[in-house]
């Protein structure tokens, strides 16, 4: 439990499948040693109820409801699962076909996201069971105190130590995503915020409960006195301190500004219904001293200006505005309309969001960063009335400790306050519960204050609400269904674990270029022998699908390469990549189609390389599709390999479906209008165009490459180019500022003119796209005055006040555009186009 942060925050398949069996052999000793040896039964802690509850739903979400076609009962994910999946007719002429099987689909739409999230929550009740019976008395539970405390510190000092010492990698060794954020060994620094903040829970539980008094004999007589030596107890006391400190230490280092509100609010919860003898001026030493350590590790590892920067973000507007949670939420929206009665399936967000979404976004969202918003579209009202249930029965127990005179109940009881406000308040802006460490480690602690709650009996008022007590005969069955459940799930893990290493070690994209014929193979036979273990992994059956693609371009590029050998033709292996693409195929089969050569396509489709490759790939593509309909590349490319055995005008079924599923993925949208474009649905080609560039500009060199080989600069201006100013110029500066389109950049930008009329931009962006027209039609005199205006309302773009200084320098203004260019060479000394240009200046004859 304590050493899976360690591997990479635990955010690997394999590091859980070590992490789980560890837990499975610890339920398996507890269970023989106290039920087989002991005489009491288990306690099962009542909070525990809701996560069965989430279990027993996913379970109901994987149960099958009758054919695709007709399913038995008719909900939103069975109708949205008929839709995306209906077949096209087949055509005479395909005489060789993947043939797409009749089945019987389940409610959830992605079965093996489902799978795994029921083998989390059944862990996580496994948890429960162990704290509540292992952890629940004080001395046991102090240890277990001491040792979270201990990791949090020993996390903390290794997070600052790596940034001190940081090179880019993970342990100075491991590449990390481009949207990692790290702190110690988290990828992410929310989780590594939101694991500190329960190790701060357990180092103020350590230092509670170093302050009990515990009967000792003296003369025959009975008294109070502290546990161990002065000496030992105040250095103990001292140790907590400090790691009090540390922790939060780490929690502000880790520029979590979410954890850092939820735990100051958790803390301050904790602090006001603490009972009045327990606030001593002690506790208020002991805060003091807290905050100095804090303060003094900060400023003592430089990193306090960074923190301070972070916190008073928070009191930006700009801060709300570049906030990505919020749009993200907007779009969900859509999603909780759908699906908040019956649920999409747990695990399954990550797939349905993407539909709903109407902005741009490169980063994909695998949780909502809102627990509540996710389990509301994965479950449904079910799901998150559980999870209030389980909040609430959480609250109760804490309560019940609280209003209990004895000061152990006390700790406990203020111990499961400061967990329970801090993860429900971060849980309204980050998902880090559905971390396995942090999950199961909260879970632990939640089981053991819950069984505390029970232990005490007598003491604490409506104890029964917190658990109850098993007898000993009847816990043996209880503890065999738990132990069936557990090592399902663990075998769930294990394929999952087979699966993500699997995908790993795959070759992909640009690497796919040099692969042999021999690797790709390889790859082929590893990726079959871990769908045979979990066969309804969609994005598995994707990434099968991508191979056998690659393994068809790497065959047909070396046939071309031999072909040209042959006639002594010279050429480089990258130029012929592009030539092998299926996009290729698929123009050439709607060419086919066009002027009715039905002999060529067949021609096309009997190719051995076309049905030894793309019909297997074809093949996985339409199961990846049945186990998961919701994913818009699959979509795509079972529109781009329509031809194989249909009609290629059945396509367009397939393309209409993947823009349903992302209509704002700029690459997808791209890839969709290449498509349309080669088919020669030229409308839908530009409406997916227009589209992928109102969002951005990332594919916008390809796109008007293409749509200006037929298309004048009037029809870009009607059907392509978007109604955005800043775009239209964008467009403008790339392409049309030849001599020769001197006729097209006059229409292109009366256009942006026209639109920069009406349009409501960011402070100094009007004046820019002002300038830079008015500088691309000759009038100088506006474009500077302009130009000035947009420096001066944003000093941070440097590029502007760059171009501001040329245009000086163009019209005569020598000293004017030194000072702009002098600015420019300061705030960005690495630019050498810069500081070349300042060079140009200074070292000009003054009668230039």
């Amino acid at each position: 439990m304590l050493i899976a942060p360690w591997i990479h925050g635990g955010v690997e398949a394999t590091t859980q499948l070590y992490l789980f069996g560890a837990v499975l052999v610890a339920f398996v000793l507890w269970s023989v040693a106290a039920l087989a040896v002991g005489r009491r039964g288990m306690i099962v802690p009542l909070v525990g109820l809701p996560v069965l509850g989430g279990v027993l739903l996913g379970l109901v979400q994987l149960i099958p409801l009758g054919p695709v076609s007709s399913p038995s009962v008719e909900t939103p994910t069975t109708k949205l699962r008929a839709a995306l999946t209906a077949p096209v007719p087949k055509t005479h002429s395909a005489q060789t076909s993947t043939a797409e099987p009749y089945y019987i689909a389940p409610h959830s739409l992605a079965p093996a996201s489902t799978r795994r999230d029921v083998a989390l929550l059944l862990f996580a009740l496994v948890m429960l069971l162990l704290g509540a019976n292992l952890f629940s008395r004080q001395a046991s539970f102090r240890i277990l105190c001491q040792a979270i405390a201990v990791n949090g510190v020993l996390l903390t000092l290794f997070g600052f130590f790596q940034q001190a010492t940081w090179n880019g990698r993970l342990y100075w060794r491991f590449p990390l995503p481009g949207s990692a954020t790290p702190f110690g060994p988290f990828v992410y620094h929310n989780q590594a915020a939101s694991y500190l903040a329960i190790c701060l829970a357990g180092a103020l539980g350590w230092l509670w409960f170093l302050s009990e008094q515990a009967p000792v004999r003296f003369g025959g007589r009975s008294r109070c006195q502290p546990r161990g030596s002065w000496q030992s107890r105040h250095l103990a006391r001292v140790a907590a301190m400090l790691a009090i400190g540390v922790i939060c230490a780490g929690i502000l280092g880790s520029l979590s500004r979410g954890i850092f509100l939820a735990t100051t609010a958790g803390a301050g919860v904790a602090w006001l219904v603490m009972p009045h003898g327990a606030r001593k001026s002690s506790q208020i030493i002991t805060g003091g001293i807290g905050l100095c350590v804090v303060l003094g590790l900060l400023a003592w590892l430089g990193v306090s200006e960074q923190v301070n920067s972070r916190l008073t973000s928070l009191l930006h507007s700009e801060t709300l505005e570049g906030e990505t949670r919020l749009p993200h939420w907007r779009d969900s929206l859509g999603a909780v309309a759908d699906f908040w009665t019956t649920g999409s399936g747990l695990g399954t967000y990550r797939y349905v969001y993407t539909q709903y979404q109407d902005h741009a976004n490169q980063l994909w969202f695998e949780h909502a960063h809102n627990q509540y918003l996710e389990a509301l579209v994965d479950g449904g009202v079910v799901g998150l009335g559980l999870l209030f249930a389980a909040i609430g029965l959480m609250g109760l127990a804490a309560w019940a400790l609280l209003k209990s005179r004895n000061r152990t109940a006390h700790g406990f009881g203020l111990l499961g306050l400061f967990l329970l406000v801090t993860h429900v308040l971060h849980a309204v802006v980050d998902y880090v519960m559905y971390l396995p460490p942090n999950m199961m480690l909260f879970a632990l602690l939640c089981g053991a204050i819950a069984g505390s709650v029970f232990r005490r009996g007598q003491q604490v008022s409506r104890s029964q609400l917190a658990g109850v007590r098993l007898s000993r005969w009847f816990s043996w069955p209880v503890a065999a269904l738990v132990l069936l459940g557990a090592v399902s799930s663990f075998q769930e893990i294990r394929r999952c674990s087979r699966m993500e290493s699997t995908l790993a070690k795959l070759p992909w994209r640009e690497a796919l270029k040099t692969c042999s014929a021999e690797t790709l193979d390889d790859a082929i036979s590893r990726l079959r022998g871990a769908l045979y273990a979990r066969p309804d992994d969609a994005e598995g059956r994707e990434a099968l699908a991508e191979i056998w693609l690659a393994r068809y371009r790497v065959t047909a590029r070396d046939a071309l390469l031999d072909e040209l050998a042959q006639k002594q033709v010279q050429v480089k292996l990258d130029d012929l990549w592009p030539w092998t693409s299926t996009v290729v195929l698929h123009h050439r089969a709607h060419e086919h189609a066009k002027q009715s050569s039905e002999s060529d396509l067949v021609e096309l489709r009997e190719q051995q390389v076309v049905r030894d490759c793309l019909l297997p790939a074809l093949a996985q593509l339409r199961e990846s599709r049945r186990h998961c309909p919701l994913l818009g590349s699959v979509h795509v490319r079972l529109g781009e390999l329509a031809f194989l055995d249909r009609a290629p005008g059945a396509d367009a079924m397939h393309l209409a479906r993947a823009r349903q599923m992302a209509p704002s993925d700029v690459s997808l949208l791209y890839r969709i209008g290449q498509l349309d474009f080669g088919a020669g649905r030229y409308d839908q080609a530009y409406q997916a165009w227009r589209r992928s560039l109102s969002l951005s500009d990332q594919h916008q060199e390809e796109i008007v490459r293409l749509a200006s080989s037929r298309s004048s600069a009037e029809e870009l201006i009607q059907q392509l180019l978007p109604d955005s100013s800043e775009r239209l110029v964008a467009v403008i500066q790339r392409h049309f500022m030849s001599e020769e389109r001197t006729r097209d950049r006059d229409r292109l930008l009366d256009r942006a003119e026209k639109l920069l009329e009406n349009e409501r931009l960011s402070e100094g962006t009007q004046q820019y796209l002002q300038g830079w027209i008015a500088s691309a039609r000759n009038r100088p005199s506006e474009a500077i005055l302009n130009y000035r205006r947009a420096v001066q309302l944003r000093p941070e773009m440097i590029p502007w006040r760059f171009e501001l200084a040329r245009l000086l320098w163009q019209h005569g203004a020598r000293e004017a555009a030194e000072r702009e260019a002098r600015w420019c060479v300061r705030a960005k000394p690495r630019m050498l186009e810069y500081r070349q240009f300042l060079r140009q200046i200074r070292t000009t004859p003054l009668d230039r």
